[in-house]
């Protein structure tokens, strides 16, 4: 089961993160060197494919 996705994003954020805006209503996007993700922030757990796909690019086991 995936962390929620405030608990993704703070993690992000403490790993050196940026948030660097442009994320259409309740979605943040995140920067760190030529890496990017588009987190969306909402209550619901997320789907596997895009929990898989934040764990790849952010590089996480």
């Amino acid at each position: 089961m995936p962390p929620k996705p405030f608990e993704i994003y703070r993690r992000l954020l403490r790993e050196g993160w940026q948030d660097v805006g442009g994320g259409k209503g309740s979605h943040r996007k995140l920067k760190r060197g030529d890496r990017t993700i588009m987190l969306p922030l909402r209550r619901k757990e997320l789907p596997k494919g895009l929990w898989e796909s934040i764990r790849k690019t952010a590089r996480w086991r």
